[in-house]
């Protein structure tokens, strides 16, 4: 389950940690509060291709980290392999206290590189992982897709939490 999203210099986004709770966790704002910058964070640290122009203006690198709690994979895995087994197989530090951290950084200058553990990989890793652990669904892409859009909002679905992104003083029954 992601815990954590922390956002440096991403957008209008100076510096951000969101706490997220077991459960089901509601995001809402009007059009322009940014919570379209919450998912394009999470894509970015799970693996989608960065773009320069969105690095903060005035900045010269943006970073995104991911916290996930990994004590809930173990009863209802779903990985096509333990998640200690890939971590070991790519050289990757094992989890600590349960805890999966996935780093992501890029530059203006072009360099970019992305963290597991603390440990240096490759994207195409990064990318492995975050398809293990979430799902980001929408109804505008064809072929894999990232989010569900409906009249609500958007819902972002991983592990065993449920978020809402919605406009307003839009509901949502979590039951």
């Amino acid at each position: 389950m992601l815990t954590t999203l922390r956002i440096k210099n991403l957008a209008l986004v100076a510096d951000l940690t969101l706490e997220l709770q077991p459960g089901c966790n509601v995001i809402t704002g009007e059009t322009g509060a940014g919570k379209s910058i919450l998912i394009g964070a999470l894509n970015l640290v799970l693996g989608e291709r960065a773009d320069r122009t969105l690095i903060r203006s005035g900045s010269d690198s943006c970073s995104v980290e991911a916290v996930f709690d990994i004590s809930i994979l173990r009863p209802k895995t779903r990985l096509p392999l333990p998640l200690e087994v890939f971590l070991e197989e790519n050289g990757l530090e094992p989890c600590e206290e349960n805890q999966l951290v996935l780093k992501r950084v890029f530059t203006s200058a072009g360099a970019n590189r992305q963290f597991v553990n603390g440990s240096p990989t490759t994207l195409a890793a990064l990318a492995t992982i975050g398809e293990w652990l979430v799902d980001i669904h929408a109804a505008c892409h064809s072929g894999c897709l990232r989010w569900i859009a409906n009249g609500a909002g958007h819902f972002w679905r991983t592990g065993a939490a449920t978020f809402h992104f919605g406009r307003g003083k839009d509901r949502l029954d979590c039951g």
